[in-house]
């Protein structure tokens, strides 16, 4: 209820912010609506493809975000750790999402792999990959603890999908 409240003064309530919303009403109405109605469609038909498409979407969201913060908490621009965010929150979505359709695409070539080994074989992945990463946040960027963090945080953040 709190939350419908304030939409509605933000949005409604305060003249210059209805204006806006109304003159650019495909914006911010239409095109949501547009792509909630294909995603809810895509959902009917495909639970599957919406839970990608959706951990997509958010992936780029929250990565973002990540970036918004280290650029706030850091003195100066650093590309080298922007990038490192994106590369490391893709990778470990694209793994994540690989281990969705492992089983799938085990059953599809009649391969008999010991999905055990598989997931073990992730555990040993993930440490490695989390001693890289923390390696170069630590060694080379010379900055503050609050962008080291938010770094860490940022490249961090979706690697859960390594781990079962």
């Amino acid at each position: 209820m709190k939350l419908i409240l304030h939409l509605l003064f933000y949005f409604i309530l305060i003249k210059n912010n209805k204006n806006y919303i109304n003159q650019n009403r495909g914006l911010f109405i239409y095109i949501p609506l547009f792509i909630v109605i294909v995603y809810l469609i895509i959902g009917i038909f495909n639970l599957k493809t919406a839970i990608i498409l959706g951990a997509a979407a958010s992936g780029i969201h929250v990565t973002r975000q990540s970036i918004g913060i280290q650029r706030i908490y850091g003195e100066a621009r650093n590309n080298f750790y922007e990038y490192l965010v994106y590369f490391s929150s893709f990778v470990f979505l694209i793994i994540g999402f690989y281990r969705f359709y492992l089983e799938e695409l085990l059953n599809l070539v009649n391969l008999n792999i010991n999905l055990i080994d598989i997931q073990q074989t992730n555990y040993k992945i993930f440490f490695v990959v989390f001693l890289f990463f923390i390696s170069l946040l630590g060694l080379f960027e010379k900055t503050n603890i609050k962008k080291k963090l938010s770094n860490l945080t940022g490249i961090l953040i979706y690697s859960p999908y390594l781990c079962k």
